[in-house]
């Protein structure tokens, strides 16, 4: 029996015991799920990878992955490591240096400057006092107060004077325009407590352009407030965070149209499509959108997670919890968690963002409550525990037949030298 063909087994039954080993930890997390203290857990386990990861650079990596990558990445963390600290106290030395660290990237004039609109545009601003005013909350101290009341300020400024001029959305490039950041910022000048009546004025002027069939913002508008594309699922599911903040009874009502036009149930798992049935989609998907599968994004599902936790849609949050656990392949060294190996920040800081968004909200009244039964026909909750539970069966069937084909190959090996010994 040659060599090369021995060692070749005793490589696959390695890999089929690795196997499963990751596939028994995978059943086990499709099963137990994640209940809110481990959800906190989980986030804190995070963010002790992605503070440091961010400040050692890892966002410039994101960078080259995506033109927004590095401030995406810096202000998802810091929001979340406020947002955690504000929920229970903890962590709050580590909110404050990753807001900083954040704030230092977003307000970094070179950063407007690469954007190309005035004051960095509507993207840059809106995020970054979504970091800021939580900084604010987390100190009280009065002249962090005042300075995000001066940016506040100046953000409703440039809304009020979008309005004037009948475009309720603004630039994030010169020329370009996408709702979600929009969305953002006026979410962001909600919770510094602006005019009352510029949020409700902008909600009034954003709905013309809502799409008729679905009542969804489009993916992005022309100057004139045109679609130039359609409602997505991305942007629609990340705006469905933030809408919250801006009318809760309208984002109630909206939430249920994105679950029913977007979340769909494939094979047992749930995922976020990131274009409606009957539009086609790009075989590859885009920046926006990330790996498309099917039609579905992979990238998604975190942004997915965040809307149904602010929406008290506890049965997708924990189907989606479920899949991360098994999909993602964390890896935990000592205090500090990471998925995927780590090797793509930007999504680390999506689900650890999503897992801290507070779950203040009541279903709406066609969404299943937390103590619910599932109907496993409304395509929302997933049965993932058949997907680890099939690979765990491969990789024992692999192992048993690869120690079964080293085995008999020793024992020929051993009939071969008493053989030669008698003879």
């Amino acid at each position: 029996m040659s060599r090369g063909r021995t060692v070749a087994v005793a490589l696959l039954l390695v890999l089929a015991v690795l196997g499963s080993l990751l596939a028994g930890v995978g059943l086990v997390r499709s099963v137990v799920g994640v209940d809110e203290a481990r959800n906190q857990e989980l986030a804190a386990a995070q963010l002790r990878h992605l503070v440091p990861a961010v400040a050692a650079g890892a966002d410039d990596d994101m960078a080259r992955l995506f033109p927004e990558g590095r401030e995406l990445t810096q202000a998802l963390v810091a929001m979340a490591a406020l947002d955690l600290a504000l929920a229970d106290g903890s962590g709050t030395d580590q909110a404050l240096a990753a807001a900083d660290e954040a704030t230092g990237v977003l307000r970094d004039p070179a950063t407007a400057a690469r954007f190309g609109v005035q004051g960095g545009g509507v993207f840059l601003q809106g995020w970054a006092l979504q970091v800021e005013e939580r900084r604010a909350a987390l100190t009280g101290r009065p002249d962090d107060a005042a300075d995000v009341a001066e940016r506040a300020a100046r953000l409703a400024a440039s809304l009020r004077a979008g309005l004037d001029r009948g475009e309720p959305f603004l630039e994030s490039y010169p020329g370009r325009r996408w709702p979600v950041d929009t969305v953002v910022a006026v979410s962001a000048l909600a919770r510094t407590g602006a005019d009352d009546d510029l949020v409700q004025r902008w909600v009034d002027a954003a709905g013309p352009v809502a799409d008729p069939a679905t009542g969804l913002l489009p993916h992005e508008v022309d100057a004139a407030m045109r679609p130039v594309e359609g409602p997505r699922g991305t942007s629609s599911l990340l705006e469905s965070a933030f809408w919250p903040d801006v009318d809760p009874a309208l984002s109630a009502r909206r939430w249920a149209v994105v679950t029913e036009v977007f979340v769909v149930r494939r094979a047992g798992l749930v995922g976020v499509r990131e274009h409606p049935a009957g539009v086609p989609s790009p075989v590859l998907g885009d920046v926006d959108s990330g790996p498309l599968v099917a039609g579905v994004s992979l990238s998604a599902s975190a942004v997915a997670l965040a809307g149904a936790r602010r929406h008290g849609d506890a049965v997708l949050a924990d189907s989606l919890q479920r899949e991360a656990e098994w999909a993602g392949v964390p890896v935990q060294l000592g205090p500090a968690r990471r998925y995927a190996g780590g090797v793509l920040p930007v999504a680390d800081a999506f689900l650890v963002w999503a897992r801290a968004q507070p779950h203040d909200l009541a279903p709406a009244d066609d969404l299943a409550p937390a103590d619910a039964e599932v109907d496993a026909g409304t395509g929302t909750a997933a049965v993932v525990w058949p997907w680890p539970l099939a690979g765990l069966l491969v990789s024992l069937l692999l192992a048993g037949w690869a120690a079964r084909w080293l085995l008999r190959s020793v024992r020929r090996g051993r009939v071969g030298v008493a053989q030669r010994g008698i003879s």
